[in-house]
């Protein structure tokens, strides 16, 4: 009786979501998250990092091109930085580097749709906005039949490690013979190597560094697309699991911005005490408005695609993870509560808005 009662209540709670993302963006007169490329030339990069000296962005082996502090944001803890860089186009290679404490460090771009990799010292890619066209098939609960898709193991070729984008395209049409009309795609951010895995990149998805990148050994952020387009085009839905409540040890926004002191433990996306610990890896601080505003932004994303994310979340001690399927998903926990562990159990059903950003 729950999904009865919760798809009673689908016209009100996509009411609030349309007025959650889509209101505040239409007043905004700002350039968004990340780099932004333009169809004149140039790329605008604009980020947030609180309670450092000096920022700068350097592209590709250039020199570093100083950043400036946005206007209007008085709080210390609020402070964005800005730069147009006229000829950085699609493709480029870049790096945020932050002067905190009289030490400068190197960054990736927590808001890269792309990077060179999830080591440390890994680069951000900028990455030219892309919009392929494709119509949605979305059935209705009732008639969902869900297929969860690994895309490293779904389809490897023969003297190949891994699965890409690519190679699973060429074998949807078996799912459609199968009956299949939805595919929840496993987490795809980008993922670190281990020793301990044959072969070293693999891994489930649940172990990112960063929650904006696509895992580059399947492909590139237009190559997901392309699969998203190619599921749309036999009518398959497409479901996309995602990971909010922790990221892997190691990982790339540790430390950023090299703010350290009271209330600081691993830099300003994570908790600086206990609430920290997950048993996976540290947890993000949902507290300040910009690391939950980064959790939508990427839900906006997925909406843009025409996709439904599904978010994992961490069950408490217990330590065991799942995924919450559509048709069991809570409607009413549509947003992050500020500074609860269970920010990312929020599943957002938006795969029919249309907001682009």
């Amino acid at each position: 009786m729950f999904w009865k009662t919760s798809l009673r209540k689908w016209h009100s709670q996509l009411w609030v979501l349309i007025f959650a993302i889509g209101i505040p963006c239409l007043g905004q007169n700002v350039s968004p998250l990340g780099a932004t490329t333009h169809q004149e030339g140039g790329t605008t990069f604009r980020f947030w990092v609180p309670f450092v000296d000096s920022v700068a962005v350097r592209i590709n082996d250039s020199q570093p091109v100083s950043m400036t502090r946005d206007n209007g944001h008085p709080q210390a803890d609020d402070t964005f930085w800005e730069v147009n860089v006229p000829g950085a186009k699609a493709g480029d290679r870049y790096k945020y580097l932050i002067k905190s404490n009289g030490v400068t460090r190197e960054f990736i771009d927590p808001r890269a749709r792309q990077l060179t990799g999830a080591e440390v010292g890994a680069s951000s890619v900028i990455v030219e906005p892309t919009n392929v066209p494709s119509q949605q098939n979305e059935p209705s609960v009732a008639e969902l039949v869900i297929y969860e898709l690994h895309i490293g193991t779904f389809n490897v070729p023969a003297g190949s490690g891994t699965g890409t984008f690519a190679t699973a395209i060429d074998k949807l049409d078996f799912l459609k013979d199968l009956g299949v009309n939805a595919v929840e795609v496993m987490p795809v951010h980008q993922n670190p190597s281990f020793s301990s895995h044959t072969p070293a990149n693999f891994n489930w998805g649940y172990d990112p560094v960063q929650l904006y990148a696509v895992n580059s050994s399947y492909g590139t952020p237009q190559d997901f697309e392309r699969f998203v387009k190619a599921c749309h085009d036999r009518k398959i839905a497409v479901l996309l699991d995602v990971v909010y409540n922790h990221l892997v040890p190691g990982n790339l926004l540790m430390g950023f911005g090299g703010v350290s002191g009271p209330g600081f433990k691993d830099g300003v996306f994570f908790y600086g005490d206990n609430r920290e610990d997950t048993g996976f890896g540290p947890r993000p601080d949902f507290a300040p408005s910009i690391t939950a505003t980064l959790q939508l932004e990427k839900a906006r994303s997925c909406c843009n695609r025409r996709m439904t994310t599904t978010a994992t979340r961490n069950r408490g001690n217990r330590g065991r993870s799942r995924s919450l399927r559509i048709c069991k998903a809570r409607l009413t926990s549509l947003l992050p509560r500020r500074g609860a562990a269970s920010a990312s159990t929020a599943t957002f059903v938006i795969s029919n808005l249309q907001h682009r950003f």
